[in-house]
């Protein structure tokens, strides 16, 4: 009898639809830092060679992350917690221990990337889509087909999170 294997991408697929429908069904709610495994601190730089850093090295709730020339400072840094659900992580900023947040958890491109107490809500889940062994996209996991990107190549631009299209803006290498 032949078996027939599903592609990576379709077992990526159903990996994300689950933690969706757990995370719906309120059996996702995470809490970062309880009985999860850490992984970093990781440098973020994206496929232009800039890094993802918290603006002003802030410890307040709500500052935003941008690009920036790669210092790899502690507000460089990003330490990734395991959930229940394949390839998906809250992400802390190192200098702050605020998790990664998706502002207002707004569904829209050009939603700013922030800063926020850890609350396990999906706007703080972001599944990791391996580009390369050491590289991927970061895809928000409270809606479908967004990935973080740089909104531009220079220093202070904001991360934001757009439509995939696999742009150097949005794949991002794990130093």
């Amino acid at each position: 009898m032949h078996i027939r294997m599903f592609s990576g991408a379709v077992r990526r697929m159903w990996a994300v639809m689950a933690a969706m429908l757990l995370f719906a069904a309120g059996m996702l709610v995470y809490s970062p830092k309880a009985h999860a495994q850490s992984f970093g601190p990781f440098a973020l730089r994206n496929g232009n060679g800039l890094c993802m850093d918290v603006r002003d090295y802030s410890t307040s709730n709500g500052a935003v992350l941008q690009v920036y020339d790669c210092t790899y400072a502690s507000n460089q840094n990003f330490i990734f917690y395991d959930t229940p659900a394949f390839a998906v992580y809250t992400i802390t900023a190192s200098n702050s221990g605020k998790c990664l947040d998706i502002r207002d958890a707004s569904t829209a491109n050009g939603a700013q990337l922030q800063q926020w107490t850890c609350n396990g809500q999906s706007n703080q889940l972001f599944y990791i889509y391996p580009i390369t062994a050491t590289s991927g996209s970061l895809q928000p996991l409270h809606v479908g087909g967004k990935c973080l990107t740089a909104s531009g190549n220079y220093n202070t631009a904001l991360v934001v999170q757009s439509t995939c299209n696999g742009s150097a803006a949005q794949e991002w290498e794990f130093l």
